[in-house]
């Protein structure tokens, strides 16, 4: 949470329910791992039943091209995006870059700029989000092949927005996070829990 703003997770919850191929980046190992597990719990009680890889070695790569929904972690920068041509290789997927808050999406493969996003507003949501995460920076969506170049030229010529976990909260309340998993839990409840047939639930929620 204290990575991504609240606009930004709505977004991507959204991708996530909508069954888009998400690959993370970022050289923060922690980071990328809590932030491919919170994505995870935040649907519940749904149950996401595709390919999940926290942290996924860069041998296997070729993973990106599967013809299914997926949500993976790479432990490792935007260069080896460019290195491997994944925009090219693999253009149906949606790739996040946390430390430099960046998004690649070629809008002719995953129709994001179509993608309905969760309008979910909640008072008690905003405000203690607001406390988590109190230096909020939106990420900027790149969803054309040659404004993703250019974002490339910007990133490794200047110094882009990073991800510096000393800049953030130094105490977080668990009862605050606690909250916004909660909120979402409802909100997923009401919502989505009748309308979407590819999840299903987890085993303690079979018989409600």
């Amino acid at each position: 949470f204290e990575a991504i703003c609240l606009s930004d997770l709505k977004w991507l919850v959204s991708a996530f329910l909508l069954e888009q191929k998400i690959i993370i980046f970022s050289k923060n190992h922690s980071l990328l791992t809590s932030t491919i597990i919170t994505l995870v719990a935040l649907i519940k009680p749904l149950r996401y039943t595709y390919a999940v890889i926290a942290s996924m070695p860069k041998l296997l790569l070729f993973l990106a091209g599967q013809p299914l929904p997926c949500l993976i972690g790479i432990n490792h920068d935007e260069s080896l995006f460019w290195e491997n041509k994944m925009h090219e290789k693999h253009s149906d997927c949606i790739y996040v870059f946390l430390d430099d808050k960046k998004i690649y999406a070629n809008d002719s493969k995953t129709q994001v700029l179509k993608m309905p996003i969760l309008k979910y507003s909640n008072m008690n949501l905003e405000e203690t989000y607001h406390k988590i995460n109190t230096r909020p920076v939106k990420m900027e969506l790149f969803h054309k092949k040659d404004k993703m170049v250019k974002a490339k030229m910007k990133s490794f010529a200047g110094s882009p927005v990073k991800y510096d976990p000393k800049l953030m909260v130094s105490f977080i309340s668990l009862q605050d996070c606690e909250t916004v998993f909660l909120s979402f839990k409802r909100f997923i409840e009401k919502y989505f829990l009748h309308r979407l047939i590819t999840y299903r639930l987890n085993p303690e929620h079979e018989e409600d």
